[in-house]
């Protein structure tokens, strides 16, 4: 990692740990406890993808972004009923 990136991920740390002391409700707490465990999870797969998949999936996810590239929700069950029926 190098030093710029560093000094970005410290400064993101302290203002969070800022955020966090000025909590004072368990409500609060808790939804920046759920909102940390996701980001872990979401974390640790990203890092059991190879470089070629984080690629793709990154691609995707752009793609995605233009709604001409959608589909509802309707038409993939129209597509794959031959699957979602097992």
């Amino acid at each position: 990692m190098q030093v710029l990136e560093i000094n970005s991920v410290l400064k993101l740390k302290n203002e969070i740990l800022e955020i966090i002391v000025s909590l004072q409700t368990e409500e609060a707490l808790s939804k920046i406890l759920e909102s940390a465990k996701e980001a872990v999870e979401e974390e640790d797969l990203w890092s059991l993808l190879s470089p070629e998949q984080i690629e793709k999936l990154e691609a995707s996810i752009e793609r995605s972004k233009n709604r001409e590239n959608l589909l509802s929700h309707e038409e993939v069950k129209k597509r794959h009923a031959k699957w979602l029926s097992k």
